[in-house]
């Protein structure tokens, strides 16, 4: 019987999570050296480039590098987000279509090697993330379907500006339910899963509490979580229902996951 790690090996052998290991490897390394601004992932680094670009309509990625934003106590060591922009044509498109871009928000104060490792993963997941919305794109655009959002900027506006937890879940759990979303935030936790060498549902609460709120409102949501009562219990429902999704997703994708 295959176990959870083996089948993920199995899952990762194919051109998109080899871009993720190499586009990955090239950012954490920028990151470790100190730099900071706009930096492009040259093409050629990206194993397998043409077969990757034969399924998705990436042609570019990106990362902005931001080692002011977090200068609070309370920021954490980094923050990791992704942003895919798709290729609809047009004169934005040559400029911008089919464009990844990785935004890392490094606290110098605080990030050292104790959170090395988990920073890569982190970084591989959004890497995976985005590469799977390029991948829908093209399959999208094969089919002659048009552009749709995966999610409500109004939403995600109303999210940010929002200070409670729970509702901030309330707000976003569209937003990570929705299947194009869904789909992605899947790649990117079994990339998780490989690279912690663990199965998926050992961290599957945490990782959607972070999709939902916030790598910056995590502990925060814990704790909600901890003390009960009816915000924590509404937080747990939310991610309970997640959850229960998601590992029917995976098993979807992979029948003979035990």
């Amino acid at each position: 019987m295959n176990t959870w790690y083996n089948l993920y090996k199995e899952a990762f052998r194919n051109p998109f999570d080899i871009a993720t290991r190499d586009i990955t490897k090239y950012l954490d390394e920028k990151v470790r050296e100190g730099a900071k601004g706009q930096i492009w992932v040259p093409s050629d680094i990206i194993t397998n480039f043409d077969e990757i670009t034969g399924k998705s309509t990436l042609k570019r990625v990106g990362a902005n590098i931001d080692r002011q934003a977090l200068k609070t106590d309370a920021a954490p060591p980094y923050i990791v987000m992704g942003s895919f922009l798709p290729d609809e044509g047009g004169a934005a498109s040559v400029l911008w279509g089919g464009l990844t871009t990785i935004d890392i928000y490094i606290n110098d104060a605080k990030f050292g090697p104790e959170y090395y490792n988990d920073f890569h993963v982190e970084l591989a997941s959004a890497v995976r993330h985005e590469l799977e919305h390029g991948a829908d794109e093209y399959r999208r655009k094969k089919k002659g379907l048009p552009f749709r959002p995966s999610y409500s900027v109004e939403d995600l506006q109303r999210a940010n500006k929002e200070e409670n937890v729970v509702n901030i879940a309330i707000i976003r759990e569209k937003y990570v339910t929705d299947i194009l979303e869904r789909e992605a935030f899947i790649r990117g936790a079994m990339t998780q899963a490989k690279k912690r060498k663990k199965p998926l549902v050992e961290f599957l609460q945490n990782f959607l509490l972070e999709a939902l709120v916030g790598k910056e409102n995590v502990a925060f949501g814990q704790q909600v979580m901890a003390r009960g009562g009816p915000a924590g219990q509404r937080l747990l429902d939310i991610i309970g229902r997640l959850s229960d999704r998601y590992i029917s997703r995976v098993k979807e994708i992979y029948p003979h996951l035990k």
